[in-house]
Order: structure tokens, then sequence, then C-alpha cells
């Protein structure tokens, strides 16, 4: 890494005529050792799932080096992967990678040496570590809110969430229901107290480690913001809580939170947001909020494909177009999920007749069982469901079923 350098100095040698060499110009040339790859590792997240539009890698070289640049770098991942950004310098360098479309095993190869200095002779280097990109999540994905500690080794340090929702992708639009006592106000914790995990019944959220609901000023110091009651949810040193299942029909959601940091003590906690597609906890993000003030939180876009919700009205009393000769006539409703309370006589579409009073019963996905009461005889009488008159668990709402008439001579 350093030059050598030969010359001549004037007089060292002498021609057939005594005439001595004047002094040569020097001549240097360094030696630069070769070196290799020693590792790729990720590097924020320290998790190898998420959800992210960007990751990090960490590549670091045996001996220092020069004239690194993107072009030495290959992905294989999801479609559109690619080198967002190389920086660094010596030994140590870090590389953005976006993770395209799609879900898929995202890997970051130093696949030749063009340019660098000194040689690299373990290229193409395919032996780093991977990232799982996962955008896509069955229904019901748990939501786990996390603390990750202090940033600087500190014990005791708190952060408190609140007005947790689910939104459409790239809008304010919050899907109702979607996550349910999103403010903690519906808790056993009394006016100016706080409860941890254990204590704490706050459904439908669980809590794990030192989580809990803190009231507005309890003995944690906590003040909800503008909109978010009095109770909040806290996360105490790393390894604590808050999580509970997201309730949302197909398409493309992201999570936002308003969090702030306790201001009696140290402030320094850091929350990571996680989805679980079954498999993995995924990462959606992270945030060190400040201390005294809220701030706002969006996690990384994702996707969530439920089952759909259909209806089939039948009668035992005879096939669709067919006759009976009994009356008031049977029907029966069944759904593909379970639908709750949310699917009652009123939401039964019928034309020449009515339901039965008091015939109406059924809970779940069904059998839900009535009559109904021809108002002509002869001419058909038809059971429908519209579209959207019950939603299931996942806030799904139902298509439209297919009529059902049944003609009472």
């Amino acid at each position: 890494g350093t030059a050598t350098t030969v010359s001549l100095a004037a007089g060292v040698a002498q021609d057939g005529n005594n005439t001595p060499n004047s002094a040569s110009s020097p001549y240097s040339v360094t030696y630069n050792q070769p070196t290799t790859v020693s590792s790729v590792t990720r590097l924020v997240p320290m998790v190898s799932a998420t959800a992210t539009a960007q990751v990090s890698y960490r590549v670091v070289f045996a001996n220092s080096v020069t004239g690194v640049t993107a072009s030495n770098f290959s992905v294989a991942g999801p479609t559109g992967a690619g080198v967002s950004s190389v920086s660094g310098s010596g030994t140590t360098y870090t590389v953005v990678v976006n993770t395209g479309t799609g879900s898929g095993t995202l890997t970051l190869n130093v696949q030749n040496g063009t340019g660098i200095s000194p040689t690299v002779t373990n290229v193409p280097y395919t032996s780093g570590e991977t990232y799982t990109i996962s955008k896509s999540f069955p229904a019901a994905p748990l939501l786990t809110l996390r603390g990750a500690g202090s940033a600087t080794n500190r014990s005791d340090v708190t952060a408190f969430v609140d007005l947790v929702q689910v939104v459409q992708s790239g809008t304010s639009t919050t899907v109702a229901g979607g996550v349910q006592n999103d403010s903690f106000e519906s808790s056993n914790v009394s006016a100016g107290n706080f409860l941890y995990a254990g204590s704490v019944v706050a459904a439908p959220w669980t809590f794990g480690g030192g989580s809990g609901v803190s009231r507005t000023s309890s003995g944690f110091g906590s003040t909800a913001p503008t909109g978010g009651g009095d109770a909040v949810g806290l996360l105490q040193n790393a390894g604590a809580s808050l999580a509970q299942n997201l309730a949302v029909p197909t398409g493309s959601y992201q999570v936002n939170f308003q969090t702030t940091q306790r201001t009696n003590q140290f402030s320094d906690q850091i929350v990571i947001v996680f989805l679980n597609d079954g498999v993995n906890d995924v990462f959606l993000g992270t945030i060190q909020p400040r201390s005294g003030a809220y701030d706002s939180f969006t996690s990384a876009p994702f996707s969530v494909t439920a089952p759909a919700l259909t209806a089939t009205v039948s009668s035992a009393a005879a096939a669709s177009g067919g006759t009976t000769g009994t009356t008031p006539i049977p029907f029966t409703v069944d759904f593909s999920q379970s639908v709750g309370s949310s699917f009652t006589d009123t939401d039964v579409t019928v034309t020449n007749g009515t339901i039965t009073a008091g015939s109406f019963s059924g809970s779940g996905a069904g059998p839900y069982t009535f009559t109904v009461t021809p108002t002509t005889f002869g001419t058909a009488t038809t059971v429908s469901l519209a579209a959207s008159v019950a939603q299931d668990g996942n806030n799904t709402p139902n298509s439209a079923s297919s009529p059902y008439s049944v003609t009472y001579n």
C-alpha cells in the first residue's frame, strides 16, 4: 500500500568515454495486496422478514478498498428489486436495495470487482444474508407494537401509543373496525391509574412484557393526545408488546398511530411495528418518538387477502323455480363465514311475500331459517340477499346471493 521507488543517483556508472551518468528520474509502483469480500449482512432492520420498500446491507472487505459502485452488485429477489445506492469507505460499505413488488427472498451479491482497487479475488460473492420480503398477508394478521429498548442502553425507558388505526394504503381513510379499542379506552384501568400486563384487560389487545394501559394523570405521567380519550397504551423497556389481529377485507393498507416518550424518565424508547404472516414477524417500520409531544407513525404498505363472503338461499319446500303446497314457505340462508349479529331479517329481500313475524332465527354462518307468507297465490315468491347486507369478522361484506323462487299453489 506504500509506493516502492527505484532511481539512480548521478555518477554511479560511466561509459567507455569515462562519462558519468546523470541522475535518473524516480520510478514508483505501489503494490496493493489483493483482498476478498468478508461478509454481506443485513443492516437495518436487524430482522430477516420485512415489508418495507427498501432494506440495507453492510458489505465488509478484508482490506481497505476504493472504487466500489452500484455496478459491482447484483440483486436476486422480487420483481423490480435492485440497488438504490452505495456509500462508505475503507473496508465497510452500506448498500441500499429497493425490495420491488411482491414477496420472495432478497439476496445481494457482490457480482464483480470491476473498478475496485485492490483486486477482489472471491467474486462473485453469493454467500450473504438474505431478507424475506413479505408484503401480502392472509386474513386477520397479528399486529404487534413492540418496544425495542433504549438506543443508548439506558434502563427504564417508556413510550406511549394511542389512536392505532388501519387506513387504506396511501390515504387517510380509516378502515372502520380494522383495529378495535384503538385508543385503549375500554379497559379495567381506573381514572388516574395504570396497570401492567397480567393485570390489565383491554380486549382485544394482548399485552406482553412491561406493557399496559395508563390513564392521564397516572403515576406514569401520561397525557393522551387530542381526540385520544384519556387512556394510552404503554411500552416500558425492551420486549414490551401490544398486539391484536386486524379485521380487514381484501385490500392494501397501512397502520398508523400516535406516540410519544415518557417525559419524567429517560426518553429513549424505540417502537417497532410488526405484522405476523403466520410464519414470521414481518417488519413494517420503526420510530423513536420525541418527548413531550406526540409524533405520527405510518407503516410500510401491505396487502391482505381475506376469503370472500358468499350467501346462499335455499328452501326445503321446492327447488328454485318450483311449486309447493306449503305456506308459509320455509327458507334458509347460509354464509361462507360467520357474520355474527350483523345479519337480521330486515336484510332479506322478499318479493311477493312477507317474512312471518317471529320466524327468523340463526347465528354465525347459519343456517338462518324463516318462513315467508306469499302475498299472491300462484305467483312466484322470491328471496334474495343484496350485496353488503352482512359482513364477517374481517369486515368483508357479502356478495349478492342468487335469487331463490318458489310458487305456492
